[in-house]
Parts: C-alpha cells; structure tokens; sequence
C-alpha cells in the first residue's frame, strides 16, 4: 500500500508524461486536452493515476526482467492507446540497462522515467553524500518559479548541477 501512495514514486516507472506540463494543457494535432493539474498548475508524472500507481504485468526473460502496460485512450486526458515495456537488464559486468519501449495507435506525447534512487553503500548504510556521480551533458535547462522549462539552455560548468568530472 505504501508502494501505490508514495508521492516521491521512489523506483517507479513514470508517465505518461514524465516531469510538467504546465497549466495541464497539452496540444496534440491542432486539438486541446485538459489533463488534472495536480502539482500546483501543473499536471506531473502522469497525473494522480498516473503509470506509477498502476500494476503492471511482468515477465523473466534469461537475465532481464520486463514490464508492460497498456494505457487506454483517454487514460489521464490524453489521447491514443499506449503499450509500453520497461526492461530491467543485467550484465556480466553487472551493470543494470533500463529500456523503455512505447507504442501508440496516434499522436500522443509519451515521455517516460524511471524514479529509482540507490544507495552504493546498501539499504541503511547511511547517505549518499560522498557517492560519485558523473553526466555527460554540458547544460540543462532552465525552469521558471513552477518547474517548467524555459527554453533557455544554462550551462553546467561551475555549478551545482556540473556532474562533468570524476
């Protein structure tokens, strides 16, 4: 139960939308749809039914493990039927690859995440504050005071967000 209500989605899948559409207003082939505005004015992660509250069916394939989903048209606002897979693989190296595979029978905006955190030290070793982390993106974008992207390309370099170097 703990696991549906959990409003930080830690190790779900996220969407249909990941992240903020603003006002909850989104424009697909010339035609507005209204979605919930449940972060402020804004529609997050899919809305409060969103696929991070949802059950999906799962499947063992050697040493992957996939999830499926099939979103209705009109689930959450948005148009079109959604099938979407999340493969979780592992590697010799045991490196972990996570997959995301959508297909819809119209235009619709699909942008999906996956909300897991980790702790390289193991579950109640303490913080992540001294773990290593490294992106390969020179800027980000920037938000405005509700969390939507201006447009606005910032560069990195020198700021909190500067995961450049080891």
């Amino acid at each position: 139960e703990s696991y549906y209500n959990d409003p930080a989605c830690s190790g779900k899948s996220i969407g249909r939308v990941a992240n903020r559409i603003a006002n909850g207003r989104v424009t697909v082939e010339g035609v507005e749809y209204n979605l919930e505005t449940n972060n402020g004015p804004n529609h997050l992660h899919g809305g409060s039914h969103g696929y991070g509250t949802k059950l999906w069916e799962s499947r063992v394939e050697e040493n992957r493990v996939v999830f499926a989903l099939t979103s209705e048209d009109g689930d959450a606002g948005y148009p079109g039927e959604v099938n979407v897979e999340v493969a979780y693989d592992l590697d010799n190296e045991n490196n972990i690859n996570i997959l995301f595979v959508a297909q819809s029978d119209r235009v619709t905006p699909v942008n999906l995440t996956n909300h897991t955190y980790w702790n390289l030290k193991g579950e109640e070793s303490g913080d992540i504050l001294d773990h290593e982390m490294r992106l390969c993106c020179s800027q980000v974008l920037e938000m405005n005071s509700v969390q939507i992207p201006t447009g606005k390309h910032l560069d990195v370099k020198g700021t909190p967000m500067d995961f450049t170097d080891w």
